[in-house]
C-alpha cells in the first residue's frame, strides 16, 4: 500500500458575526459599569493573560480568555471540523489537551472513529524543505522507569507505512532511545504464541526488501540482538523461510558471516549447530563453501579435537572426505601435524586401504619410546641398500629386521 503525505488542512471559513441592533438609551450607572469592564479587559490584555472566567456551566467561550466547567463541552458539525486550532508561534501548538488528574487512566487527547476506515488520531506533517525532519505524531513521556510515548492496542497495536519513494529511504515505524541501555522500539507479546514485534517486506520485485533490519554504528555493536529468557528449548534468533532454495539465516561480513557463542560448559553445548530433519535424502547438517581456490569450506580449531565427528549408524563413517577433481595431486582427507612426536594421522582400530599406498620411509630408526606395544615401523638404510623393520611385541620385546633391496 502506497502511503501517501497528508494534505494540510484548509483554513476553515468562519461566518461574520451578526451585526447587533443598536441599543435602547442606557443609564448612566450602567454606561459606568461598562466603562469600568472595559478598562478591566484592556488591563488583563496588556499583562498578557486571559481574564479567569467564573466555573459555571453555561458560559461562553470567548477568544482570549479561560473558561471552567464542571461538565463536557460539546462541539458538533454536520461539516468540516468539529474544532480547528491554528498557532503562527514558532513553538506554538495549533491545539493543546491536558488531562491533570494525578491517578486513573486518563487522556491528553483522546480521538475516536466510527468509519470502518476512519483514523481516530491522526498527525501530518507538510514541509517539503530539503532536509526537513518533520513529524507527524509525537509522543513523549518523563516518566523515569516505565513511561511510554506512543502506545498502541489492538489486533494490530501500532502500524507503519513507509512512503512508495524510490529515491528516499522510507521508514514506516522508527524508534530512537538516547540511553545508554535504551531500547528504540519494544515489542511485548503476552499471549502463548505472540509476536512482540514482526516484520514483513511485501514487494514481489527482485529489488533486495528487509521484514526487520538492525544497524549499529558502535564499535562492538549488535544490529539485530535477539534474547529468549525462556529455561528450555528456546531460541534466542530463529530464521525461517518457505523457498525451496532459501535461506532461514544469512550473514554477511568482511571477516565473519555469522558466529555463534555457546557460554555453558556442557558437552552439548556448541557455538554453532546445524541440523537437517530430513528423513530422506543426501542432507548436511552444515554446509560450507569458499570461493577462493586456497580457501576452505569449513575450518575449526579448538583444543583436545578440532573437529570431531560420530555416527551411531550401522555402517556408518565417522569423518569422510572426498575429492572430486578428476587430475591433480588432490587428498580426501589430509592431516598433518608439526610436532615431532606427533602424527598426521592416527587411527585406533583396524587401519584399510583399497587402493595404492604410500609410506613415508624416514632415514633413521624411531627411537624405543615412539613404539607402543604390537606397533611396526620403517625406516631405510640407504648406506646398505636395505628396508628396516622395528617392532615391539605385545610383551614389551623391540625386534629389528631387514629387507635386503635389489
Amino acid at each position: 500500500m502506497a502511503a501517501t503525505a497528508a494534505p494540510a488542512p484548509p483554513e476553515p471559513v468562519l461566518a461574520a458575526e451578526p451585526v447587533a441592533a443598536p441599543d435602547s438609551p442606557r443609564s448612566r450607572r450602567a454606561l459606568l459599569a461598562a466603562g469600568v469592564g472595559g478598562l478591566v479587559g484592556l488591563v488583563a490584555g496588556a499583562l498578557g493573560r486571559p481574564l479567569p472566567a467564573a466555573a459555571a456551566n453555561g458560559s461562553a467561550v470567548l477568544a482570549g480568555r479561560s473558561t471552567s466547567a464542571s461538565a463536557s463541552t460539546t462541539i458538533t458539525t454536520t461539516r468540516g471540523y468539529g474544532l480547528y486550532g491554528k498557532s503562527s508561534s514558532t513553538s506554538g501548538r495549533g491545539l493543546y489537551g491536558s488531562a491533570t488528574a494525578t491517578s486513573g487512566s486518563t487522556y491528553g487527547v483522546y480521538g475516536a472513529t466510527a468509519s470502518p476506515t476512519g483514523v481516530g488520531v491522526r498527525g501530518s506533517a507538510s514541509s517539503t524543505a530539503l532536509g526537513a525532519t518533520t513529524i507527524g505524531v509525537l509522543g513523549t513521556s518523563t516518566a523515569p522507569s516505565s513511561g511510554i510515548g506512543v502506545k498502541g492496542q489492538g489486533l494490530t497495536g501500532v502500524s507503519g507505512v513507509g512512503a512508495n519513494n524510490l529515491n528516499t529511504t522510507s521508514t514506516g515505524v522508527s524508534g530512537t532511545s538516547a540511553n545508554t541501555a535504551g531500547i528504540g522500539v519494544h515489542g511485548t507479546a503476552t499471549a502463548m504464541g505472540g509476536t512482540g514485534v514482526i516484520g514483513e517486506a511485501m514487494s514481489t520485485s527482485p529489488i533486495l526488501g528487509c521484514g526487520v533490519k538492525g544497524t549499529s554504528a558502535g564499535t562492538s555493536g549488535v544490529g539485530v540482538d535477539g534474547y529468549a529468557s525462556g529455561a528450555a528449548g528456546t531460541s534466542g534468533v530463529r530464521g525461517a523461510v518457505e523457498s525451496p532454495d532459501g535461506e532461514g539465516v544469512r550473514g554477511t561480513g568482511p571477516v565473519v558471516g555469522v558466529r555463534g557463542v555457546a557460554s555453558s560448559t556442557s558437552a552439548q553445548a556448541a557455538g554453532v549447530r546445524g541440523e537437517a530433519i530430513g528423513t530422506t535424502g543426501i542432507v548436511t547438517g552444515v554446509h560450507g563453501t569458499t570461493s577462493s581456490p586456497a580457501g576452505r569450506g569449513v575450518y575449526a580449531q579448538g583444543g583436545e579435537y578440532a573437529v570431531l565427528a560420530e555416527t551411531d549408524r550401522v555402517g556408518g563413517t565417522g569423518v569422510r572426505g572426498y575429492a572430486s577433481a578428476t587430475s591433480g595431486n588432490t587428498c580426501g582427507v589430509f592431516g598433518r601435524a608439526d610436532s615431532p612426536d606427533g602424527y598426521g594421522v592416527r587411527a585406533v582400530g583396524r587401519l584399510r586401504s583399497s587402493g595404492r599406498t604410500f609410506l613415508g620411509t624416514p632415514a633413521t630408526a624411531p627411537t624405543d619410546v615412539d613404539l607402543d606395544q604390537e606397533m611396526i615401523s620403517f625406516y631405510l638404510d640407504e648406506a646398505t641398500n636395505t628396508l628396516k623393520v622395528r617392532v615391539r611385541y605385545s610383551n614389551g620385546t623391540l625386534k629389528t629386521g631387514s629387507i635386503a633391496l635389489a
